[in-house]
């Protein structure tokens, strides 16, 4: 469900035919916010793997939330320095993608009640009364 691009493999994409000293400016920029991203992405995995820990929803949706910062942050970087940096359209475009899809994960998992206390997860929607009543 969670697709990452690694760390690396995104500034190779994102560099690939800048010049060199605007690469190696552009790598110092966003290295801050590359290992942030990689540090985000072992979490949100470590959480995954541990679903159905009491707060793991909670968890999960809080990372998110800053991996989505962070994502936003880098965006913004990539638009606003797209001519100095060399930074091709199309990994801007790749990048507003998953931003878009991870926005989209967050509101789907993390809005509204947990998914124990929606009706129909094999409990009743209305809960038993404790004696067993009979209309005569």
């Amino acid at each position: 469900m969670l697709r990452f691009l690694s760390a690396s493999l995104l500034t190779a994409m994102v560099f690939a035919g800048a010049p060199a000293f605007a690469n190696e400016f552009c790598d110092k920029e966003m290295a801050p916010l590359v290992q942030q991203r990689t540090a985000l992405t072992a979490k949100l995995n470590d959480i995954g793997k541990h679903a159905k820990q009491a707060g793991a929803r909670e968890k999960f949706c809080g990372t998110l939330t800053t991996y989505i910062g962070n994502i936003t942050k880098f965006v913004n970087y990539m638009e606003q320095n797209k001519d100095f940096c060399g930074i091709p359209q199309e990994a801007i475009d790749s990048a507003r993608k998953g931003l878009g899809q991870n926005q989209t994960l967050r509101k789907r998992v993390c809005s509204g009640p947990p998914p124990e206390a929606r009706p129909g997860n094999g409990k009743p929607a209305v809960p038993q009364p404790p004696v067993e009543l009979r209309l005569q």
